[in-house]
């Protein structure tokens, strides 16, 4: 649900967000999903009251606008239904989900990932599923977050270096126009002017350079801990493999030694002496029930 024309903190925007959202999501999604183009609220029209098991909301971030679509979307929202808002982190540009994240998360079972812009999660139910509600509990809770946070991190940080090498070459075609300009420029004021826009695209441009740079070995930093995580998992694996193996092995030994025993003890009973003297095994028998 959206009108896909943007805000005053998305910013504003045509249809070309809309049309090339549509021609990726109809082919994939289109049997089962589809893009309703309208406000919030005439959109809640569409909906039966607790029909809705997961409502996301990240319409316009401040206070009162997200306060409004979650009151005015709640009784659409199934009794054990998930919530989900975005940019409970973001502090500034009249950003208010901070501020009703605080009120709504101690009215509801809730939790928070705190990396990024930050996202708040809350059930309108009496507590979350049993496996979610054992992950987010004590220190399992840093986990949970570390495990999300990292993930986020492996696939955020080579789209963020796409923008930014999209930009470089933006900048480098700019700055080639502008060094072709000032090679064409007739007037002392033209070639100053296009010379100071020169220098700042340059500056702009070394700038972009180090913000790949920095962004290349936070890639780098992920895919070495992701490498080394895989490993210390691996050499648990194994060693769990290992341990599993001697205790099979255990096993199998001991219903060895079971078995040998049991063919030794039917062997005993079935042996002559054993039936030999099965007469006076009663005798003694009877001798120690007298003597009770």
């Amino acid at each position: 649900v959206d009108t896909w024309e943007g805000d005053a903190h998305a910013g504003f925007y045509g249809n070309e967000i809309f049309d090339d959202l549509s021609k990726y999501h109809d082919p994939k999604y289109g049997q089962f999903s589809w893009l309703l183009r309208t406000t919030f609220d005439d959109a809640k029209a569409y909906f039966s009251d607790s029909s809705i098991n997961l409502l996301h909301i990240d319409g316009l971030h401040t206070y009162d606008a997200v306060k409004h679509d979650f009151e005015n979307w709640l009784e659409k929202v199934a009794e054990n239904g998930i919530v989900v808002i975005h940019d409970t982190n973001v502090k500034e540009r009249e950003f208010g989900v901070w501020k009703f994240w605080e009120e709504v998360r101690v009215r509801y079972p809730s939790f928070e990932f705190i990396h990024g812009n930050g996202l708040g999660i809350l059930t309108k139910g009496d507590g979350f599923d049993p496996s979610i509600k054992k992950a987010i509990e004590g220190e399992n809770l840093n986990s949970f977050r570390s495990y999300f946070s990292t993930i986020g991190a492996k696939y955020n940080y080579p789209i963020e270096k796409i923008g930014l090498m999209q930009l470089l070459r933006e900048k480098n075609e700019f700055i080639s126009t502008l060094t072709k300009e000032i090679d064409h420029s007739k007037s002392n004021e033209d070639h100053a002017l296009l010379q100071s826009e020169l220098e700042k695209s340059l500056l702009e441009k070394e700038k972009l350079t180090q913000e790949i740079l920095i962004t290349q070995k936070k890639v780098e930093m992920i895919q070495q801990s992701n490498s080394v995580a895989h490993a210390l998992q691996k050499r648990r694996v194994e060693e769990l493999e290992r341990v599993l193996a001697e205790q099979d092995d255990l096993l199998e030994e001991t219903k060895v030694q079971l078995e040998d025993a049991r063919k030794e003890l039917s062997s005993f009973l079935t042996s002559k002496s054993w039936k030999i003297t099965r007469p006076f095994r009663k005798m003694v028998r009877f001798m120690k029930r007298g003597k009770k």
